[in-house]
């Protein structure tokens, strides 16, 4: 892509994050130290494709050599890392450059920054601690006055390329692509220094921790503590820097703030939902998609849990929904979240029992059941001969081959899938006398069909006109052809017609 003056990059502060697990913020720095307080989002923000925060700014002179800031941002399912919030830098910023090993080098130009100057910025790296980063920065005290809050959010454009938006307006745009995120929304005050005498850092306040999801912005429901330090950074230290709440999803971070332990839950609305499900089994929360052991913030109120009600597993062999840990037993439902709860859902196996005969005794059946199975002595030989009262009669019940039992009726323990199949007599054709005069019947209202058959095909054809003839009160009439039949007739001479 072309780089142009928007693509900004600092020297000091090459502050990119990399999701290295559920519980640690990492980022990359060229400075010694890069210690860093903030919270994560609850899991729902996991696969967001943008995020938002407000900050507070706040002014104070950083340190020479310091680079101090606050921002909002989202680890990338490409490897990527984009952030957006504001900074202090006391000395140069680079315009463009590539970070390697930890080790910074300047591509492009630079520009002057004091130690009170607060500045929107973004930053992005493509491959996360990779080599190009890209960077922008906003006009002098671009941040806002001591104490003013404002909305900083990363989010996709038309074109699908990312877009900073300060307060609602746009402030600057990246010409690459922008993707969901990998892990969890999150926000961050972090100081890169290169001395080991921790100086000020804000503190910094913030509030309403939003992330992009399906075309709507969502506020997370739970804020769990962020205490890291960077990648490529010594981590062999314990900064003076903390994270507290103050209120609803909103906490101050940065120096004179208590210091919780990294993942410590700063924050919840509603209850956490911890659900257990079986290996195999895949659940939705609210529409979202859940398997094995999870942990989901709720907001108070009415959530919605769907499971299956079977699961296949292989052929003749699948697991059945049998009950939840508080005892309904119903897959689909309505939970009412007040506070933390957890939910297990117990499954049963099932197996098939297959049964290639007309009876009793197919279907699913729970692990160690007893399967009932039964067919008729006798049956209706295939085909015609069946209707004629040839019969079939049973001679056993057989698996791979094996007989079972000799009784037309049985059982099976369900311990596996199995699979019977029945063993039928020949053919029998000793006909009972009652059968003769079935027989006899069929024949007899066959040729009465087809009688009447022909007489209605007859009744429909067109014959040729003949002329009319002088017809005698004693002479009759055919009725298809109009010709004069003799008396002595019994059919028409003309057409054939037979005389009824």
């Amino acid at each position: 892509m072309t780089i142009g003056t928007k693509h900004l990059i600092f020297v000091i502060f090459t502050l990119t994050v990399l999701l290295i697990s559920s519980k640690t913020v990492r980022a990359q720095t060229s400075s010694t130290y890069s210690p860093q307080v903030g919270a994560w989002g609850d899991s729902a923000s996991i696969g967001n494709n943008g995020v938002q925060i407000e900050i507070q700014t706040h002014i104070y002179s950083v340190s020479p050599g310091d680079t101090d800031g606050f921002w909002v941002g989202d680890d990338l399912v490409n490897g990527a890392f984009i952030q957006f919030g504001y900074i202090f830098q006391s000395g140069d910023l680079c315009l463009h450059g590539n970070s390697i090993n930890g080790v910074s080098t300047c591509t492009g130009s630079t520009q002057n920054v004091g130690p009170t100057d607060a500045r929107w910025f973004w930053e992005y790296f493509p491959i996360g601690t990779g080599n190009d980063y890209y960077s922008g920065v906003g006009q002098e005290n671009s941040a806002g006055d001591n104490g003013t809050w404002h909305t900083y959010s990363i989010e996709p454009n038309a074109a699908n390329d990312w877009t900073f938006v300060m307060d609602g307006q746009l402030v600057d745009s990246l010409s690459f692509q922008a993707t969901i995120s990998s892990g969890r929304a999150y926000f961050a005050a972090e100081k890169a220094t290169s001395s080991s005498i921790f100086a000020n850092l804000g503190p910094a306040a913030f509030r309403n921790l939003q992330y992009l999801k399906q075309g709507k912005w969502h506020h997370v429901v739970e804020l769990t503590a962020i205490v890291g330090c960077g990648v490529n950074t010594d981590c062999n230290i314990s900064p003076p820097y903390g994270v507290e709440t103050i209120g609803a999803n909103s906490v101050v971070a940065g120096s004179d703030v208590p210091r919780p332990a990294d993942d410590t839950l700063l924050w919840s609305d509603g209850g956490v939902l911890s659900l257990t499900l079986p290996y195999n089994v895949i659940g939705s929360v609210d529409g979202s998609n859940v398997t094995g052991e999870v942990t989901l913030p709720l907001l108070d109120g009415v959530h919605t849990i769907i499971l299956p009600q079977t699961v296949a597993i292989d052929n003749g062999r699948r697991s059945r929904f049998s009950y939840w840990s508080d005892g309904s037993t119903t897959p689909a439902r309505n939970i009412t979240v007040t506070e933390d709860m957890n939910l297990t859902a117990t499954y049963v196996p099932q197996f098939e029992l297959t049964v290639d005969a007309p009876g009793t005794g197919g279907g699913w059946y729970d692990q160690d059941a007893t399967a009932q199975f039964s067919v008729p002595t006798t049956i209706p030989s295939p085909g015609v001969a069946g209707i004629f009262g040839v019969t079939l009669h049973f001679q056993g019940w057989y698996e791979n081959g094996a007989l079972l039992t000799e009784s037309n009726s049985g059982s099976i323990i369900m311990d596996t899938a199995h699979s019977l199949h029945v063993e039928w007599s020949a053919p029998d054709y000793t006909w009972p006398i009652i059968n003769t005069s079935t027989l006899a019947g069929i024949v007899v209202a066959f040729a009465l069909y087809r009688r009447h058959t022909l007489s209605r095909e007859r009744e429909n054809i067109t014959l040729p006109k003949q002329p009319k003839e002088e017809v005698s009160s004693s002479d009759m009439y055919c009725r298809f052809c109009r010709s004069v039949i003799a008396r002595d007739s019994t059919f028409c001479r003309e057409c054939g017609a037979k005389l009824t």
